[in-house]
């Protein structure tokens, strides 16, 4: 929806204003496409679940690292479809959804951990510890652009084939230790 308005916006005023608009020069007062188009995304609404990464890791299959499916993008006409495909062509944004969609779900399950797996997948469960080790630890996530992931950066992140990349939610703040556990630090 956003685009569209700023679409429209552009449109609008390069017929009012001509090609400078369109060229991204200023026209006395007027502003440039780009400082209009920069504006529309900086309001875009941030996800209302707060969570922070913890990493990626690999799930063998056999004994899943969450129990609980919440929902997956994979197949409509699967079970738990979550009501969006996933977006193969606007994958950026269609990302950054996906996880913040995930974060709402375990939370309003009341759970602390949720991850998404084969790039659609969203899991959790209840009464969580770490279900992995360090040992299990993955490359293969990924980020915007299909590039691999980085845990240290602020983009949102997701699991390939049997890869989790998995998300504390930031109800109570809560730490890797070194034993493979996680431990609460604070409220």
């Amino acid at each position: 929806m956003k685009y569209v308005v700023a679409i429209a916006l552009w449109a609008m005023l390069a017929v009012v204003h001509g090609k400078q608009i369109i060229r991204g020069e200023s026209y006395g007062n007027a502003r440039t496409l780009k400082d209009m188009f920069e504006d529309t995304l900086e309001k875009a609404p941030r996800c209302p679940a707060e969570f922070s990464k913890v990493g990626c890791f690999l799930d063998n299959g056999k004994k899943k690292g969450f129990p609980e499916m919440l929902f997956q993008d994979r197949n409509e006409r699967g079970k738990k479809y979550g009501g969006e495909l996933i977006d193969w062509k606007r994958w950026d944004e269609y990302v950054a959804r996906l996880v913040c969609r995930c974060a709402k779900a375990a939370k309003a399950k009341g759970y602390r951990f949720f991850a998404i797996q084969f790039f659609g997948e969203c899991y959790s469960g209840p009464n969580m510890e770490n279900p992995f080790t360090p040992r299990s630890r993955s490359k293969k996530c990924y980020t915007n652009g299909y590039k691999r992931c980085d845990s240290m950066d602020d983009a949102p992140c997701v699991g390939g084939s049997f890869r989790d990349f998995v998300y504390q939610l930031e109800e109570g703040r809560w730490q890797w230790c070194w034993r493979g556990r996680f431990l609460m630090t604070s409220p």
